[in-house]
């Protein structure tokens, strides 16, 4: 269990707060309360639960601890709670706030990042390959190259371009793992990426 609110006898109308941030909160009920009458009295945001829960910037993800089993709740580096708390609170490492209560320095030495996110705006678009081919022939800088990998052959050349536009407008194959949420390169190479955090 989660979070738990039970109804104490001759107070139906009882208000508990809960204000919840930054958090991973799992288990067969996340959140189980017997005052629905009362929903603003559960604040949670910024937090992976194990099921649904309306809140800014909740997910509900496999969070990816060391070792769950052994008890280490530490953050894998590909886990999707690094740099997904609240963006107004950093952590001792100066980056955005991880979900959970360990969080997962990012001195580690893996780069984290969105494959695709070439010139570092929130979503892949035309402007990513556009970026990509003026930092190839008119010698634009990228902060990623990761990032520009598109096809993740440890190489950025015209052909991550061309695979780029193919996945925009073609159907063509998707952008290989770390896309669509930030994660670190399961592909050992050559290529660096300035990037503190993901955006």
């Amino acid at each position: 269990m989660g979070i738990e609110l039970l109804e104490r006898v001759n107070l139906p109308t009882l208000h508990i707060n809960f204000l919840v941030d930054n958090s991973i909160i799992l288990g067969p009920d996340a959140v189980k309360t017997d005052y629905p009458q009362f929903p603003n009295d559960i604040r949670i945001r910024y937090s992976d639960l194990s099921e649904g829960w309306s809140g800014t910037g909740n997910i509900t993800s496999e969070p990816l601890f060391s070792d769950a089993a052994g008890h280490d709740y530490h953050l894998q580096a590909a886990s999707p709670c690094i740099d997904a708390g609240d963006p107004a609170t950093t952590d001792p490492d100066g980056t955005r706030a991880d979900m959970g209560a360990l969080y997962w320095q990012q001195s580690s030495g893996a780069h984290r990042f969105v494959r695709g996110l070439v010139n570092n705006d929130p979503s892949v678009d035309i402007a990513d390959p556009v970026a990509l081919l003026l930092h190839l022939f008119v010698g634009s800088s990228i902060n990623c190259e990761e990032a520009a990998d598109a096809n993740d052959d440890g190489n950025v050349n015209i052909t991550d371009a061309l695979y780029l536009l193919d996945f925009l407008f073609r159907t063509g194959p998707p952008l290989a793992t770390p896309s669509g949420a930030c994660g670190v390169d399961p592909t050992p190479d050559s290529l660096g990426c300035a990037l503190v955090a993901c955006p």
